[in-house]
């Protein structure tokens, strides 16, 4: 479970600082947010997080779009303190969206020229499981983005697993910012080697391009 802690780079540039702020959260009623994926709907919401820690509000409507399996984004505070509590741990979720899950897109020669790194600004990117989770805004307008976490065979070396987040931002202008939190399922990733294994996200933060260290070791191991 992590508290509510946001993270911009250092020297970031903000390119339109007056733009309007799109899907922002409001994080100032919620003590948690986490992201997690659904266990159960039967008599309440039951999420899973990392190290198997389970969250269950009782009382949430959360329509007919949740099912066993969805991945989700959550704000929320404990119903109890109490320390001694089992899980799964009592919550009262003030805020529930889903969290698109996509697996790591292949970069090819027949593709490689169609690939676009736009700009975007991560806030928080960490491991958890076998996903990889981002939270991140990016400037745009009405236009639709596409975000894919991309392997190129060409852009790797000895010392690490190099990916690129791919952004198309199919020629938008920058008229609003828009936040976002994706989940990259690394478990089909064909890994080689000993764990933990040391990985690289590149990508562009519309000043120069940047890059985020990480060792990941796959559940199991």
């Amino acid at each position: 479970m992590n508290k509510i802690i946001y993270l911009l780079p250092i020297g970031l540039v903000l390119i339109i600082s007056s733009c309007f702020k799109v899907d922002e959260p409001d994080i100032s009623d919620y003590d948690y947010i986490s992201v997690g994926d659904v266990v159960s709907i039967d008599n309440g919401l039951e999420i899973r997080l990392l190290k198997d820690e389970h969250l269950k509000d009782v009382s949430f409507d959360f329509g007919d779009s949740i099912e066993v399996g969805s991945r989700v984004k959550i704000l929320y505070n404990f119903i109890s303190n109490d320390e001694n509590q089992l899980s799964p741990f009592l919550v009262n979720i003030k805020d529930l969206r889903l969290v698109p899950v996509d697996s790591v897109f292949y970069v090819t020669n027949e593709n490689r020229d169609t690939i676009e790194t736009d700009g975007v600004v991560i806030g928080n990117c960490y491991l958890s499981d076998h996903y990889l989770n981002l939270d991140f805004f990016y400037y745009g307008d009405t236009a639709a983005h596409y975000f894919k976490l991309g392997f190129d065979s060409l852009q790797q070396d000895n010392n690490s697993f190099n990916f690129m987040l791919i952004h198309n931002s199919t020629d938008s202008v920058f008229k609003y910012r828009f936040y976002k939190t994706l989940s990259f399922d690394l478990n089909s990733f064909p890994w080689t080697g000993d764990a933990p294994y040391d990985m690289k996200l590149r990508y562009y933060n519309y000043t120069y391009s940047s890059e985020i260290d990480m060792k990941y070791t796959p559940p199991g191991i």
